[in-house]
């Protein structure tokens, strides 16, 4: 894996706001690479998981993607959040209107791993 730091910088998208360009195929492949790392420095460091009882609810295909109680960062939750995207996504072939609440707190999720790949 690529240092940390190394790995944001290349999937910091140019905006003014700092996101991470994770819709182009080598900014996700970076955005997933620093996850990885990240993930891998808190089982090193043995900091402890919050609970994740509430994937319990999730669709039988997301809890696929996020089975049991670890971590599972995935690049792709991040699209959700990029500047451009509209305030609804499509799980299923069902529509969700993401909440303002939502909304700014995947922008604040991905300003936080911003600035930790800067640490």
């Amino acid at each position: 894996l690529p240092p940390p730091a190394e790995a944001v910088e290349e999937a910091r998208h140019a905006s003014a706001a700092g996101l991470l360009d994770v819709e182009s195929e080598e900014g996700h492949a970076a955005c997933g690479r620093f996850l990885s790392a990240l993930e891998a420095a808190a089982n090193a460091l043995s900091v402890e998981v919050a609970p994740r009882a509430y994937r319990s609810e999730f669709s039988v295909n997301y809890r696929a993607l996020f089975p049991g109680e670890a971590r599972h960062y995935r690049a792709d939750i991040l699209e959700e959040f990029s500047a451009d995207r509209s305030a609804s996504i499509w799980v299923n072939g069902e529509k969700f209107e993401l909440s303002r609440e939502v909304i700014a707190c995947g922008g604040r999720l991905q300003a936080a791993i911003s600035a930790a790949g800067a640490l």
